[in-house]
């Protein structure tokens, strides 16, 4: 004896497709409410990484200028002829060469302080020129500080 399968009509196709519908109801909402939940979970992650990349190209503009400003002053010390640099007081600081308007970029103040020492472990006529320049942010003081030698003769 061969059973063969019941064949359906298609009104009982769409009434078991109504009872399908009918099981599924809430699905899609409880769908969509997670789906916005996870998105916003993910947006605030990325917010919160966009306002930390903002604050470290902020800090990362005060280094570039601050940075700017030693060599700046490390190139008008190069224009200093030898009997510029013949003062026997040694240590001694000098101020900032450049534009005084200069000292301030981005509404950020900086301080230049250029201390000249003669190393007494090297030839005496070279001079050890250090120019450091600092800067207050939210997080605490921050500096750059370059050194070089200059010749005396």
């Amino acid at each position: 004896m061969v059973i063969s399968p019941k064949k359906t009509t298609d009104t009982e196709r769409v009434e078991n497709m109504a009872g399908y519908w009918n099981r599924q109801q809430g699905y899609l909402y409880m769908d969509a409410v997670s789906a916005i939940f996870i998105l916003s979970i993910a947006l605030l992650a990325i917010s919160g990484m966009f306002v930390y990349a903002t604050k470290l190209s902020s800090s990362a503009n005060h280094y570039t200028a601050a940075t700017n400003m030693a060599r700046q002053q490390m190139e008008l010390l190069k224009r200093w002829t030898a009997s510029d640099w013949s003062d026997p007081s040694l240590p001694a600081s000098i101020p900032w060469q450049g534009d005084p308007d200069k000292l301030t970029v981005n509404k950020m103040t900086f301080e230049v302080e250029t201390i000249i020492n003669q190393p007494s472990n090297i030839d005496p006529s070279l001079l050890q020129i250090t120019v450091i320049v600092s800067w207050k942010e939210p997080n605490g003081t921050k500096n750059v500080q370059l050194t070089t030698y200059f010749s005396k003769v």
